[in-house]
């Protein structure tokens, strides 16, 4: 059997993307990076198929039942041309796999993904995203503020690290903790969660300049956070600016597919 076709980023092939599915149709995307460093071929398709499994836990907690079942067929489909993709080609470093339900499936390679990238969408447009993207995605910083003391995360949608604590609270400026933070490595997206005392000092304090990079605040008592409960917490909030992202990137894709072709791919 030949192995699987993957595309690369090009103006015809994102119009076969667009094109992809009957109109009001379900697109499943899944996009996960791999390491180009490990070349056997069992290790790669059993690392494809745990992120495949991982991507369908995450979206079927939002899905009624007659989409989730809409949902493990898309899934039947790439789960074997993305086996077999990551198979055929031992240097590649990510892929972003689409398919309709209906049998239609299109592949694609992603040069540069981040580490740990795995983003999935069930929904009537592709996930292009990642797709149009060059390098790594926007970082985050998040704020913890409770009675106790402050905290300061910083990482992607896939992790965080604690990068400066203050744990009694004593004479901490959680704005001035941030501050330096983002002076030292600037995030492009900020959360807060603070306790229902703490959020209208946190929300006084904050310059201009972090406020514009705000993506929205939690009102939660989260004393001595772990990074892992910090993420699990703000998901919600890079879910939703994602999805204004890739607002933004679809309608620059289409504004530059309608320009006779000559998009010029990627980044966007």
């Amino acid at each position: 059997m030949s192995s699987p076709r993957v595309l690369d980023v090009t103006p015809t092939a994102l119009r076969r993307l667009e094109a992809l599915g009957p109109p009001g149709a379900l697109v499943l995307s899944v996009c996960f990076g791999l390491d180009p460093e490990v070349a056997d071929a069992a290790t790669r398709a059993g690392y494809a198929r745990d992120r495949l499994d991982e991507a369908a836990r995450r979206l079927e907690p939002e899905l009624p039942e007659e989409e989730e079942t809409a949902l493990h067929a898309a899934l039947r489909e790439l789960r074997h041309a993305v086996v077999a993709a990551v198979e055929s080609w031992p240097g590649l470093r990510g892929i972003a796999a689409f398919a309709d339900g209906e049998g239609d499936v299109l592949l694609f390679r992603l040069r540069q993904p981040p580490v740990g990238l795995l983003k999935a969408a069930f929904r009537e447009r592709p996930l292009i995203g990642p797709l149009l993207e060059a390098g790594p995605g926007p970082s985050w910083g998040v704020l913890v503020v409770d009675r106790t003391g402050v905290a300061v995360f910083r990482g992607s949608e896939s992790a965080l690290v604690e990068v400066a604590s203050v744990r009694d609270g004593v004479g901490a400026d959680p704005c001035a903790m941030l501050a330096a933070a983002d002076r030292r490595q600037r995030f492009d997206h900020l959360a807060v969660i603070a306790s229902a005392e703490t959020w209208g000092q946190v929300e006084a304090c904050l310059d201009q300049g972090l406020r514009d990079r705000l993506a929205g605040h939690l009102l939660e008592d989260l004393p001595r956070p772990s990074a892992e409960r910090v993420l699990d917490r703000v998901r919600p909030l890079v879910a939703e600016a994602d999805r204004v992202r890739e607002a933004a990137a679809w309608a620059r894709l289409e504004e530059r597919l309608a320009d006779d072709g000559r998009a010029t791919l990627p980044p966007f």
